[in-house]
């Protein structure tokens, strides 16, 4: 009796575990591939950059120009690789075209890898069907060669968040003749959004439309609720020597973006959407992934941020003085989107006289603004992936 009872209970146990496993089973064969590990290697001239994933996926591979970049994109893929800092660090080694890797989600799960070049090379992608490893081979050349299956940019349009500064309660940079910079630089602000909104594939967002104050960190919120592809914060300058003169342009230094670096990865309740990257829904929470990751889009935004404010220096140079010729560094605040474009200019000194008089004047503040257009579009014309 006892025997069959128990010969009854396993025949139970063994078909609970079968119909579970069948439950089980599509879960297990349709969870979405995990790339786990990135590897570079070289033979002669060619660099091998080799990808392993958990299971086979679809993978899209493009070019983009100006700068120079390889774009992978991995269909149902999530990031598990936890190599990334000594990737990184043997990447450049072997392959020296490649200055920077980048890692991110353009759209509801498809993975993105981005090789940013120095020069064009030539390459060669080879995935076998139902192949968990995708191999890119890289070998320089004086002209990127393009195969059939590869895609081309699509023209969106172009968001520029325009900050004027201070505003309200604070005044800014106040000038000898009472001119206040806040509304200056509103003033030059709004000419510029005008002009931008006539301009096809461009839209302006201010971050204010008034004489009312929007904190510093407010303003951040704005460029990223506005889905800004470029920053712009309009001041004017002011200073003890009332000599001074001419406009300058600044870009996020070193030190203002560590510091930022510590605080998205601090806090739990800050933004957690880095350049379509979500920082909460990576497999790995590890400080190492989440501060590599955002060093490496805070690195390329910086040298994007670099290039636009050279464009805007050209171009304001020809209609005023520069007070400086280069793009200075600063740790100012608006600047510290990690992977937004941004760039604060400086449109003259209320604390000198005639040039109080200039920023004042409505016909002025247009040429300004005239110029800081043209400096985007600048930028824009050579570098469209923008």
């Amino acid at each position: 009796m006892g025997f069959n009872l128990l010969s009854a209970s396993l025949r139970v146990l063994s078909k609970i575990i079968f119909f579970g496993f069948l439950l089980l089973f599509p879960l297990m064969s349709f969870a979405s591939p995990g790339l786990v590990s990135i590897q570079f290697s070289r033979q002669g001239d060619t660099t091998r950059m080799t990808t392993t994933l958990t299971q086979p996926t679809a993978c899209h591979v493009f070019t983009l120009s100006h700068p120079q970049r390889i774009v992978l994109d991995f269909d149902r893929t999530h990031l598990k690789a936890k190599n990334l800092k000594s990737m990184l660090q043997r990447a450049r080694v072997l392959a020296p075209a490649i200055t920077n890797i980048r890692v991110g989600y353009p759209r509801n799960k498809v993975l993105r890898i981005v090789l940013d070049l120095d020069r064009s090379v030539r390459y060669r992608f080879i995935m076998p069907a139902q192949s968990r490893e995708a191999v890119l081979e890289l070998m320089s050349t004086s002209k990127i060669v393009q195969t059939p299956a590869q895609t081309t940019t699509t023209k969106h349009t172009i968001v520029v968040v325009i900050d004027p500064g201070h505003g309200g309660k604070d005044p800014g940079a106040i000038g000898l003749y009472g001119t206040r910079e806040k509304n200056v630089v509103l003033a030059i602000s709004k000419a510029l959004a005008n002009v931008i909104n006539q301009t096809p594939n461009m839209r302006a967002v201010l971050t204010r439309q008034g004489d009312y104050f929007v904190p510093l960190r407010g303003r951040l919120r704005l460029a990223r609720r506005g889905k800004a592809d470029l920053f712009v914060a309009v001041h004017a300058d002011s200073w003890l020597n009332r000599r001074a003169t001419g406009a300058s342009v600044y870009a996020l230094s070193q030190h203002g973006a560590t510091s930022e670096a510590a605080r998205w990865l601090a806090g739990r309740e800050n933004i957690s959407e880095l350049a379509g990257v979500n920082l909460r829904e990576l497999d790995d929470q590890s400080y190492l992934l989440r501060s590599v990751l955002i060093d490496l889009e805070q690195t390329a935004t910086i040298r994007d941020s670099l290039h636009l404010g050279r464009s805007l220096l050209a171009e304001l140079d020809e209609v005023t003085d520069l007070r400086y010729r280069h793009v200075e560094q600063a740790p100012f605040m608006v600047l510290k989107s990690p992977d937004i474009p941004s760039v604060l200019i400086e449109t003259g000194f209320l604390s000198n006289r005639a040039e109080e008089l200039r920023l004042r004047d409505p016909a002025y503040q247009g040429k300004i603004a005239r110029a800081i257009f043209a400096g985007l579009q600048r930028y824009i014309k050579q570098y469209p992936s923008v």
